[in-house]
């Protein structure tokens, strides 16, 4: 026995299992019992919180039915944030405590008096529960692992536990293992090969596909290098698939930029960096990549410097894309502000760079209008100043001879706006009285 299952051991006993099992043979059948659960969903669960459960469940089943019905009076809705909005009270904790309260002595009453030491279990399985008990306002913070060891008190694992299989928002433990367990000594190639077969077959299912994600994010410094650089490039080729406001989004780059970490040469760095630039299918990603990795705290400067020698290959790629006759508009391709994120972001690869995207927009405004009307839509949003920030992007005379050039085929409102705005801008500062 290990020192981890006899400390638990122990404290199963002193929360009230010693009383339940109060002699060998009921807690042989316990055992017999669990045995065949175990195998179906020990891969999904945390052993000791499984058996803890099964515990209570023995005890007194219409508790057990209790917990999982009443779920978020017991595991955490603050741990994930599609639980979060789930809170009783999200921004009140005493409110939140004392509907909790509530909840807690109605079961109490409910539960026969000789088995009321149960509660000595669900307190040591439900920190929420635990701090009620305690009467403590303040509990000490939850296991910061909580995720990774697959506790029955985080949200994304407390219905495996009662009903024995992966909720199909989630994507398996058992799965996920397989999965790393596939990368271990792989190639290139083959890692790539295998996430894009995994998240291809989950696309559709968009809960799912994050948190196979989140779950890459979370291990990801375990991998072999080959792997992760595969992982990246995997990410790279389906990048299209996220906006901006998508985590996915901000996990791959982050993923990218520790798989840089990983590679100790700096010319196989940047042959890392053309290799994704040249599987990206995302202009926005693409842009991001150089953007988000530059201006974080403490990046390394060899990587930095890294990123200046791939440059010129993602401003190959951009002018490749953009630069051509009849060019896509970032207008269709992107929704919300995502277009101007990308002119942006091109701007930031160098002076070259600055010269082909004034380029891009004035060829795309000359010959498409339905994109200038779109770039006014974005000009002009509730309480937002976007005039003042979108003229180191855009040459705002230029933006006017168009204008008028289409003005026919353009929102009035808009072209109103930014007539009133372009004259003010324009006008002569007032002399002093």
């Amino acid at each position: 026995m290990t020192e981890a299952l006899g400390k638990f051991i122990d404290q199963l006993w002193e929360n009230g299992a010693s009383i339940y099992f109060s002699n060998l043979r009921g807690l042989k059948l316990f055992v017999n019992k669990i045995s065949y659960s175990i195998g179906v969903i020990g891969d999904e669960v945390n052993f000791e919180d499984f058996v803890t459960i099964e515990i209570i469940r023995d005890i007194h089943p219409p508790l057990y039915e209790k917990i999982y019905q009443l779920g978020e009076y017991f595991y955490d809705p603050g741990l994930a944030f599609e639980t979060w909005g789930k809170r009783i009270h999200p921004l009140d904790k005493d409110r939140d405590r004392e509907e909790r309260g509530k909840v807690y002595e109605q079961l109490k009453k409910e539960v026969p008096q000789s088995k009321q030491y149960v509660f000595g279990l669900v307190a040591g399985l439900f920190p929420p529960f635990g701090e009620y008990e305690s009467s403590l306002t303040w509990r000490e913070p939850i296991e910061p692992d909580a995720e990774k060891n697959r506790r029955i008190f985080h949200p994304r694992f407390f219905r495996q536990y009662f009903i024995f299989r992966v909720p199909p928002e989630l994507f398996g433990e058992k799965e996920f293992t397989a999965f790393l367990s596939f990368l271990k000594g792989v190639s290139e190639e083959r890692a790539k090969a295998k996430f894009n077969e995994i998240f291809q077959r989950i696309f559709e299912q968009q809960f799912k596909r994050w948190h196979f994600m989140h779950k890459i994010d979370s291990t990801f410094n375990e991998l072999e290098v080959n792997a992760a650089r595969g992982i990246c490039r995997g990410m790279a080729e389906n990048s299209s698939h996220w906006s901006r406001e998508d985590f996915e989004f901000d996990i791959g780059i982050r993923c990218t930029y520790q798989t840089l970490l990983k590679i100790k040469d700096s010319t196989n760095r940047q042959e890392f960096l053309r290799d994704v630039i040249s599987d990206l299918k995302s202009s926005l990603y693409l842009v991001y990549i150089f953007w988000i990795i530059e201006k974080s705290e403490n990046v390394e400067k060899a990587i930095l410097s890294d990123l200046d020698a791939a440059k010129p290959y993602a401003q190959q790629a951009l002018a490749a894309r953009y630069l051509v006759a009849n060019p896509p508009s970032v207008y269709d391709e992107f929704g919300s502000i995502d277009p101007n994120q990308v002119l942006f972001g091109w701007r930031r690869l160098g002076s070259e760079a600055e010269a082909d995207q004034r380029n891009y927009v004035r060829n795309l405004f000359t010959g498409n209008p339905e994109s200038l009307n779109k770039f006014l839509n974005l000009l002009f949003r509730p309480m937002m100043d976007d005039y003042a920030v979108l003229k180191e992007a855009f040459d705002f005379d230029e933006v006017a001879e168009l204008i008028k050039l289409h003005e026919a085929k353009l929102s009035p409102a808009k072209v109103q706006k930014f007539w009133e705005r372009y004259r003010r801008d324009k006008a002569p500062p007032s002399l002093p009285q």
